[in-house]
């Protein structure tokens, strides 16, 4: 059976497992499983670590080399593997099975795969690792788990939140687990251990940059360009980072780009389901989807990766009045 995130600390104390597979498409969720698993592995004498990247053009051989390969500083070893679209294809899938079958004495393996769908936990290579080590799944929460999440996140930094502190976070961060978990710790340090009410929540988060962010994208995705263009400008007068501004964006436009592709092959309506997108998001998508033809989506990203290059001058142009020309082609009906 798969372990779940809250369930590896408890594994982890009672000793390693030869192989783990880290699997999931909740980003901050396969992170802390995949960093909990590098620092169990450190405690325990494994000093060194090989990091392999299973990109479109990886040579599998380099796997079983890997694991033969003699260890240059340290007695024991943590060979990584990181499965950037979540399927090792035929050929990764025989060479992690051969590796289990196998495994090489003192070297620990950590496969890491982001982007993983549910029936890659059927396959033969993560069945192999489910049974000859530890499989550990971080599926994304949907609405109705994430306020317990929430809950519990806050009481692990000393909060002792009310219902409505939690449903009021829940509301706020839409899912989007890296914001509420920086939001709690943001709350942490304002309010410091002890109740916390929906109040205190309000407070925190009323003049959070991100949160304006957010409602700067919900006004470009209505198609109100005008009020977008204006909170934009707003934040930029405020003195806010644009790094902080791009966060929300790209995770925006990322979820925007996989729903329009998925929306292609079996409709709209499921593939919203699908990305399991908040309900009062929903409208707002579907709007902008609708809007923009499909070869749109990859464009924005691509544009809101060249802004990253401009902001750390790795390319030409200034960065806000790239922001300014996305936000404006966003909320309109083309490019």
């Amino acid at each position: 059976m798969p372990v779940y995130p809250q369930q590896l600390s408890g594994r982890l104390e009672r000793g390693l497992d030869g192989a783990y597979l880290v699997a999931g498409n909740e980003p901050l969720l396969v992170n802390e499983a995949a960093d909990a698993v590098r620092a169990a592995a450190r405690e325990r004498g494994f000093a060194e670590r090989e990091v392999l990247d299973a990109g479109p053009r990886f040579d599998w051989g380099t796997l079983a080399s890997q694991g033969n390969a003699p260890s240059l500083f340290a007695s024991q070893r943590l060979v990584e593997l990181r499965l950037p679209g979540g399927k090792p294809g035929n050929a990764g899938s025989a060479a992690i099975q051969d590796w289990l079958e196998s495994p090489p004495e003192d070297v620990l393996l950590l496969i890491v795969a982001h982007d993983f769908e549910p029936a890659q936990a059927r396959s033969k290579w993560a069945k192999a690792v489910e049974s000859g080590g530890c499989f550990v799944h971080a599926p994304q929460l949907d609405a109705a788990r994430l306020p317990a999440w929430i809950n519990a996140r806050m009481k692990r930094h000393g909060l002792e939140p009310t219902a409505d502190a939690v449903r009021l976070l829940a509301e706020r961060t839409e899912g989007n687990l890296l914001a509420a978990d920086q939001e709690i710790e943001k709350l942490a340090l304002l309010v410091g251990e002890g109740p916390v009410d929906e109040a205190a929540v309000l407070g925190a988060v009323a003049d959070s940059a991100r949160f304006q962010v957010f409602g700067m994208l919900d006004d470009a995705l209505a198609g109100n360009a005008s009020r977008a263009l204006r909170a934009l400008r707003g934040l930029h007068a405020e003195g806010i980072e644009l790094p902080a501004v791009m966060g929300a964006v790209t995770w925006q436009l990322n979820q925007l780009a996989r729903v329009a592709f998925a929306a292609r092959k079996g409709g709209l309506d499921a593939a919203l389901g699908k990305a399991r997108v908040w309900p009062k998001k929903r409208e707002l998508m579907a709007g902008a989807i609708r809007r923009h033809p499909p070869g749109d989506w990859p464009e924005f990203v691509d544009t809101a990766a060249r802004i990253d290059r401009q902001v750390k001058g790795r390319a030409p142009g200034d960065p806000w009045q790239t922001v300014e020309r996305l936000v404006l082609s966003l909320a309109g009906g083309g490019r």
